[in-house]
């Protein structure tokens, strides 16, 4: 069920994934990746409950790796689905949801294009996904159709604020330059491409309370040059509306 088509971007999927498999074992150890105590944790809680519609409501981690958002919203009383590629990087993740009620499911699919029916989701988030997607218009529009009417994307990642580019992300150079949103230095240049792909009433918000909680709990979450953003896209109430063509 849950699979990459056959095309040209094959064999960079599967190089991203490898990478991501390769990295499972200490992916939570480097900085930014998990939390870092609890005033973090209060600030994503807050983050989150401010941006989603109330719980329960039906959600989507897509590239979820280790968890981290899905645990949070388990946590929250969400009914959490979470999709990545990298099978060892569930592993973990599965190991971390014992004891939560209810809790997250952990899938081995594709967050690009995750194969579930037509208007499956209330919320579609992620996190430190956007950069490496290798066909972001793609992915939004498959977004959009497994959200229900007045469905919503949750989205977070970096943004370059300064030169020079951040440091090596561990792709080669050929694969980086795959990556549309690999070096984003403008929020507009996402926010048009959900747009294009039919959302509307977008919007892009810098997380600067993540941003201080990480830095006092461990200073080497600082990345000079780049900004934690929160993006949020929703889908029209009515079906009428779909993907620019």
């Amino acid at each position: 069920m849950f699979t990459i088509h056959d095309g040209p971007t094959v064999g960079a999927q599967k190089k991203i994934t490898e990478h991501w498999n390769s990295r499972s074992a200490a992916y939570d150890d480097s900085p930014g990746h998990s939390l870092c105590g609890d005033q973090e944790k209060s600030a994503w809680l807050r983050t989150l409950e401010a941006r989603l519609p109330p719980a329960p409501a039906e959600v989507l981690d897509a590239g979820t790796g280790t968890g981290f958002l899905a645990l949070l919203l388990a946590e929250m009383g969400y009914f959490v689905t979470g999709v990545d590629l990298a099978e060892d990087m569930l592993v973990v993740a599965r190991r971390k949801r014992v004891g939560l009620d209810p809790q997250p499911a952990f899938v081995l699919g594709n967050a690009a294009g995750p194969m579930w029916p037509a208007h499956s989701f209330d919320v579609i988030v992620s996190r430190h996904l956007l950069w490496t997607l290798i066909d972001p218009r793609t992915t939004f529009t498959s977004w959009f159709r497994l959200l229900r009417p007045g469905g919503r994307v949750l989205a977070f990642d970096s943004v370059r604020t300064e030169s020079p580019a951040p440091t090596s992300t561990g792709y080669r150079e050929e694969l980086r330059e795959s990556l549309p949103f690999g070096d984003v230095c403008s929020t507009e240049s996402v926010l048009s491409v959900f747009e294009a792909a039919g959302f509307i009433t977008m919007s892009a918000d810098r997380m600067r309370e993540i941003e201080q909680a990480q830095r006092a709990a461990d200073p080497a979450t600082d990345t000079p040059g780049s900004a934690q953003y929160a993006y949020v896209a929703s889908r029209p109430t009515s079906d009428q509306t779909g993907p620019v063509q």
